[in-house]
């Protein structure tokens, strides 16, 4: 149910279906981290970065993943706060490892949108 609800969100439709399903998943596994995570994807999709904040930091808590990491520092930039809470929160994940591998493919545009806007360098392996 966790990719079924993601992959709608990725390509931008379907997105309060997507939303019924993690909120599914959600209401039988519990608020678990790749879960909380999948939400806020939906939530980013649909314009609600504050909803998306609040999952991404109960996961983040878990766990601070370099994606969890990267969807934060997307939430932040469209939630509207300062580019360097954006930026503080890319760098970690960036630190901690992110490369575009690590995301969906359809995915990967944010990231070098994100990068781009940031103006942040990929660092070398």
């Amino acid at each position: 149910m966790n990719n079924l609800a993601v992959l709608p969100a990725l390509q931008e439709e379907k997105l309060q279906e997507a939303l019924k399903l993690i909120n599914s998943a959600i209401e039988i596994a519990g608020p678990v981290a790749p879960m909380l995570d999948s939400r806020a994807t939906v939530y980013m999709t649909l314009g609600k970065p504050d909803k998306a904040l609040t999952d991404l930091e109960k996961a983040i808590l878990e766990k601070d993943t370099p994606v969890r990491l990267f969807h934060q520092a997307r939430a932040y930039l469209q939630h509207g706060r300062q580019t360097g809470t954006a930026t503080a929160s890319l760098e970690k994940a960036l630190e901690n490892g992110l490369t575009p591998k690590m995301l969906e493919p359809l995915e990967r545009k944010h990231y070098h949108r994100l990068m781009k806007e940031l103006r942040l360098k990929q660092p070398k392996a």
